[in-house]
């Protein structure tokens, strides 16, 4: 636990450099590697996409990017997106 609440900190401090790297390789600071989190996401999705019901999932670009991704079928992680502005909304019918 206090090793968890030292790199917390350590994160807050971080240098602009520090902070690129973090956002392109978060498991550096101890984050979940985009494998990791694209692997989370899709497991989730599995769960809820054959259920007959509408279902609302209210996230970050992240998680519809992954949700997406596995939609599609795409592999490469780095697949060429638009961003999504803040509050948009988007409908996935299937």
């Amino acid at each position: 636990m206090e090793k968890q609440r030292a790199e917390r900190n350590r994160t807050l401090t971080l240098s602009e450099e520090e902070k690129q790297l973090s956002h392109s390789n978060p498991e550096t600071f101890g984050g979940e590697s985009i494998q990791e989190f694209c692997a989370r996401v899709e497991s989730f999705f599995k769960e809820i996409e054959n259920t007959n019901k509408n279902i609302l999932i209210v996230s970050h670009g992240g998680v519809y990017r992954a949700i997406y991704r596995y939609i599609n079928g795409f592999e490469d992680l780095n697949f060429d997106m638009e961003q999504l502005k803040n509050a948009t909304i988007v409908l996935i019918n299937k």
